[in-house]
């Protein structure tokens, strides 16, 4: 499984976002605002996939000061198949789920909170539906209608665990060291790194490549030109929104 796209909106710098990362992926960031936001929001969709979305909120802080008159909306690509949620801020200063869906390239369409007919949740249903790896044995005893709703059911669940189990495994620097991370977000803080610094850095991240998705973001431009143009998003503030210009053409 591969992060294709990421589309954020509301969330600090990351205001109107759609970053498509490369399987590595290098964030030219010279401000670090963008930096920061997507790490904060990494983690904040870790917490919602296990079903600590408040907990989190409460640790962090990491929602304080958002405007209450914008919802927060995340949508994650993996390939074709895609997930999405959205909080809102209720007047007491709380955030509640008030959208989750789910589409799979199988053809299979799920609002798992459906704002038109649920009331908003404290926590994504995602956790709820997707508890563990669900099992690729139907129940016995099951007509072909029955079966056939079993079976998308499955699909979304089986989907929804594996989408779970990514999160759950992205490697931060600062984090755990993890024996499989699916996705490793990298930061090389420094401006002006040396030569040797700079190779070490390029084999480092060309050899974790080989073993996950990298996202590394560096303020350096020295160091982003060490890597292929195709490897390289460019990002810039504007009024204090964040900009990701791919560098190569697509």
């Amino acid at each position: 499984m591969k992060l294709t796209q990421l589309r954020v909106s509301g969330f600090h710098s990351l205001r109107d976002v759609d970053l498509r990362p490369p399987s590595l992926c290098v964030l030219v960031d010279t401000e670090e605002t963008a930096t920061r936001d997507i790490a904060a929001l990494l983690t904040l969709i870790q917490a919602i996939s296990e079903g600590r979305l408040q907990q989190h909120l409460r640790a962090s802080g990491v929602l304080d000061g958002l405007q209450s008159t914008q919802p927060l909306r995340v949508e994650l690509d993996f390939v074709d198949n895609q997930y999405g949620v959205e909080l809102q801020r209720r007047t007491d200063g709380a955030w509640q789920v008030t959208w989750e869906s789910v589409e799979l390239n199988a053809g299979v369409s799920v609002l798992l909170v459906d704002p038109d007919r649920n009331a908003p949740r404290a926590e994504a249903s995602l956790p709820e539906f997707a508890p563990r790896e669900p099992s690729p044995k139907h129940p016995d005893g099951l007509g072909s209608y029955e079966q056939e709703g079993w079976y998308v059911g499955y699909l979304v669940a089986n989907w929804l665990w594996w989408m779970r189990c990514f999160l759950r495994d992205i490697q931060f620097d600062d984090g755990p060291r993890l024996d499989a991370p699916t996705l490793h977000f990298r930061v090389e803080p420094s401006r002006d790194p040396p030569p040797n610094a700079i190779w070490e850095q390029v084999q480092a991240a060309h050899t974790a490549a080989r073993l996950s998705q990298v996202v590394l973001c560096t303020p350096s431009e020295s160091l982003a030109e060490s890597f292929d143009l195709r490897e390289v998003i460019r990002v810039d503030m504007h009024e204090g929104a964040a900009r990701f210009t791919p560098l190569a053409p697509s």
